[in-house]
Order: structure tokens, then C-alpha cells, then sequence
């Protein structure tokens, strides 16, 4: 498993324990402390598995390599159907924000990340 999916994989732990149990942390672990902003959850990490800081030309880099794939559930002709949008690395917040605008209409279902050039 690389490193970025290890540290995905210890954020969402992170949130599974403190929903378990009540939003206490859990000191013997020494889990980053889960904080409340802008109406969402988050956890801040500082370092890499490793202790080193993180990088930010390499993770920009490693990032641009991926796309999305957004599947939005719409009505159609009185029936509901998915569609599912290809989205460029540098393009999803402003797509993510059209939403807002009500310029693209619809339910967000789901957000895959996936590199593009890789064969299933």
C-alpha cells in the first residue's frame, strides 16, 4: 500500500474511532485531535509516516496525476439516471462549485479518484 493511501486509511480510522466512541480522543493512540470548521470534521497532519514534512511540489505532482470521476443522480423524463462526469485533477473545484452557482443541476453520489492512464 503506498504512503498516501496508509495516511487516507489512519484519517478514516480516525473519524471511525471517534465516532465509536463519542468524539473522545484517544490519548494512547496519539491520533491527531479531530477538529469542527465550516461545518465538517477534519484532522490536521503535519508529517508523513515517516516524520519527515510533507513536500508540497511532490504532492502537487503525485496529485495532478489523478482524475474524478463525479456520479450525480438527476431526473430525466420523469426518471432518475447517473451521470457520471470525467474530471481533471485542476478542474474539480470549479466543477464542484457549479453546483453551487446552480449552473449544473442534481445530487452528488459519489467522488472516485483514479489515475487516468492506468489499466484496470
Amino acid at each position: 500500500m503506498s504512503e498516501n493511501n496508509n495516511i487516507n486509511e489512519k484519517v478514516i480510522n480516525i473519524f471511525k474511532n471517534a465516532q465509536s466512541v463519542k468524539g473522545e480522543q484517544n490519548i494512547e493512540k496519539e491520533e491527531p485531535p479531530i477538529k469542527f470548521f465550516a461545518g465538517v470534521n477534519y484532522v490536521r497532519i503535519d508529517e508523513d509516516f515517516n516524520g519527515h514534512p510533507f513536500n508540497k511540489e511532490l504532492l502537487i505532482e503525485s496529485a495532478a496525476k489523478f482524475a474524478y470521476i463525479v456520479r450525480v443522480l438527476k431526473l430525466k423524463n420523469g426518471k432518475h439516471s447517473l451521470y457520471n462526469y470525467n474530471v481533471p485533477y485542476d478542474k474539480i473545484v470549479e466543477f464542484i462549485s457549479l453546483f453551487d452557482k446552480n449552473e449544473l443541476s442534481g445530487t452528488i453520489i459519489e467522488i472516485d479518484k483514479y489515475k487516468p492512464n492506468e489499466l484496470a
